[in-house]
């Protein structure tokens, strides 16, 4: 069989020469625009989830645990003795592949504001963190006030945002943390006076929402032994290398049973796991849309093998095989899903660039219609229509397109759609051509 021949024979049969009116040209038309409508959506929702996914794992990994995280036991000296503990973390920048090393000191506690209490994550960080740690200086968005001067001033903190909306703080008010500490086997409450010298959001509330920064040497000296806890953050260049378990495995040899060591992998395992679960059902079903559409192509080529029933028995009887004509019909129905991919792709790329102001319009819109509404129902809803909640999502969505994975799935569907188009092309190469003319 020569093969230019039959693409050339399928090309005519998807763009025909003449003009005459054809329900199965209409078909196609239809088969053509139902895939680029599902290729949009599907476009979108792999660079979104993608991005979302990706922007919230550096979050997790930069500002939450490092790459590899240390929990130093309460049993430990390094728990009582801060000096010590200090010359864990600079042994642990002698390790090849570690950027950097940054202690920290928690401490659960009761943030009181005048009029409203909520508990809080005391972190005791060290000075230049906000200056110095690459996650901390590009991550971390301040709102009110500067991190410039932080540390300066022991009395001034950094508080979350939802902290502050929750205590109705703002930059320059006075807040009072308390904590507790054990003496003679009971527990006694201690308040301790602190001023808002920042208020930052990291654009990701699940993570940020009880966060309060204090220097380090604040936080000990407020802080008792018992309830507080030593870490350290471990930044490696990538945290992504294959070296991860390698230098987790040399952070635990040195500190010699005394901190629980753990990689990002590790501690944020059950959240990405959710991330994952949640991209690949959004995935499933947005292919689910394009198999539909792909069933339309099929239902076209039926239609354009009824349709060409005398041209399929005129190159038949001169001589042409039925892989011929089954090649044909097999290439006109990829190349519909070619051309649908040519105008779905493009549009998908376009939306998912653009999404954040798509996703703001809609609010926009949303929220416009409810007030129309309420003009009519005379009940007035003050709640606005978030489709981003910051709660649960990022404020923004970075969006990166992942190119790969999209050419992927772009073959995935091509490949689907000469499937459904074998059946049909058979079809057409087994049509006798004695009994196509006896019947016309």
């Amino acid at each position: 069989m020569n093969l230019l021949p039959s693409l050339s024979f399928g090309f005519r049969l998807v763009f025909p020469k003449s003009n005459k009116n054809s329900s199965a040209r209409k078909s196609m038309l239809g088969a053509i625009l139902c895939i680029a409508v599902s290729i949009v959506p599907l476009v979108c929702v792999l660079s979104v989830s993608e991005s979302l996914v990706s922007a919230m794992t550096q979050r997790l990994i930069g500002l939450s645990s490092g790459s590899i995280h240390g929990l130093v036991r309460k049993s430990s000296p390094l728990a009582k003795d801060y000096g010590q503990f200090e010359e864990y973390c600079r042994s642990i920048e002698e390790i090849p592949d570690v950027q950097a090393v940054w202690p920290e000191v928690n401490v659960w506690a009761l943030a009181a504001g005048k009029n409203y209490r909520s508990g809080a994550l005391v972190r005791g960080v060290r000075e230049d963190i906000f200056k110095n740690n690459e996650a901390f200086s590009s991550m971390i968005e301040v709102l009110q006030g500067s991190l410039e001067d932080f540390g300066k001033n022991p009395k001034e903190c950094v508080v979350s945002q939802v902290i502050a909306e929750k205590l109705d703080l703002h930059l320059g008010d006075s807040f009072r943390l308390v904590t507790t500490s054990s003496q003679d086997g009971n527990l006694r409450p201690k308040m301790t006076g602190f001023k808002v010298g920042a208020v930052v959001s990291s654009g990701y509330q699940e993570i940020d929402s009880l966060w309060i920064f204090v220097p380090i040497g604040e936080t000990i000296s407020f802080a008792s032994e018992d309830t507080r806890t030593s870490s350290v953050l471990i930044d490696l260049k990538d945290p992504f290398s294959s070296n991860l378990y390698a230098v987790q495995q040399q952070v635990d040899k040195i500190a010699k049973g005394h901190v629980v060591v753990e990689n990002w992998s590790e501690i944020h395992a059950t959240r990405l796991e959710r991330y994952t679960s949640t991209k690949l059902l959004l995935v499933l079903i947005m292919l689910l849309v394009v198999l539909i559409a792909s069933v339309n192509i099929s239902s076209a080529l039926v239609m354009l093998v009824m349709e060409r029933k005398k041209e399929i028995a005129i190159i038949k009887s001169v001589g042409a095989s039925p892989s011929f004509v089954v090649a044909a019909f097999l290439f006109a129905g990829i190349l519909s899903c070619v051309l649908g991919i040519a105008l779905g792709l493009p549009l998908g790329l376009v939306v998912s660039l653009n999404i954040n102001q798509i996703i703001n319009a809609l609010e926009f819109v949303l929220n416009k219609g409810m007030s129309f509404r309420s003009l009519f129902t005379g009940q007035w809803n003050q709640d606005q229509i978030v489709l981003m909640d910051k709660a649960y999502y990022l404020s923004s969505i970075p969006v990166r397109i992942p190119v790969e994975q999209i050419v992927f799935l772009c073959f995935c569907v091509i490949l689907l759609s000469a499937i459904v188009s074998i059946i049909p092309s058979v079809k057409a190469g087994k049509e006798k051509p004695l009994d196509i003319i006896r019947k016309g």
